[in-house]
């Protein structure tokens, strides 16, 4: 376990299994290592004798509504690298938002709902491993953004994961190499706010 300070009024615990390589801030970056097959994903396809993948994520509990975002850069090296946004509920109930590397080599904005077993989506293809990224709850309802500039938003994804406003989810960061040796993710302009958009689905 540990923790690391990025700036917002709360730190984020390290929660999962810890990668080899600790996180460094500096600058106001967070720099986040993902070690070999590090991932967060439920297969749909039945499997009774998988296990599910794991991955440390630095986490804040939050109930309310809420905003996170942050610059996302991703060292991509291997197929499905990436630097995620993350939402937490439990193991087989979250929602992700990334920048990752797909099986063509293209760097793009993917996001994954996960109620079960996941439900893994690609969006918009990317210049490079880099973008904004925005996790809102609002109500009971959650958005998953995506910018290039930080002023004109995509919504990726608008879902549900079955709790109430009131009742507290994990929100965060995590570096992921599902398929490659490891993975460095950089984070920078980091904000939290319990403010929210007046219309996920608009996304500004």
């Amino acid at each position: 376990m540990g923790s690391i300070s990025v700036g917002l009024p709360f730190e984020l615990e390290s929660v999962g299994p810890q990668s080899a390589r600790r996180p460094v801030v500096k600058e106001g970056v967070v720099h986040l290592y993902a070690g070999a097959g590090a991932d967060l994903f439920v297969d749909p396809a039945p499997n009774p004798d998988a296990i599910l993948p794991d991955a440390e994520r630095f986490v804040t509990q939050q109930r309310g509504d809420f905003t996170l975002s942050a610059f996302v850069e991703a060292d991509t090296a291997e197929q499905y690298d990436s630097g995620v946004l993350l939402v937490w509920v439990s193991e087989t109930v979250w929602a992700k938002i990334c920048v990752e590397q797909d099986p063509q080599g293209r760097q793009r904005l993917v996001s994954v709902v996960t109620r079960g077993v996941s439900d893994d989506a690609n969006g918009p293809i990317l210049e490079r491993a880099a973008a904004y990224l925005r996790v809102t709850r609002k109500g009971e309802v959650f958005g998953l953004h995506g910018s290039q500039d930080g002023k004109h938003w995509d919504l990726l994804r608008y879902f549900g994961l079955g709790v109430a406003n009131a009742e507290p989810v994990f929100v965060g960061l995590l570096a992921q190499s599902p398929a490659g040796p490891g993975c460095e993710a950089l984070f920078s302009q980091i904000k939290f706010s319990t403010q929210t958009t007046a219309d996920l689905r608009s996304a500004e």
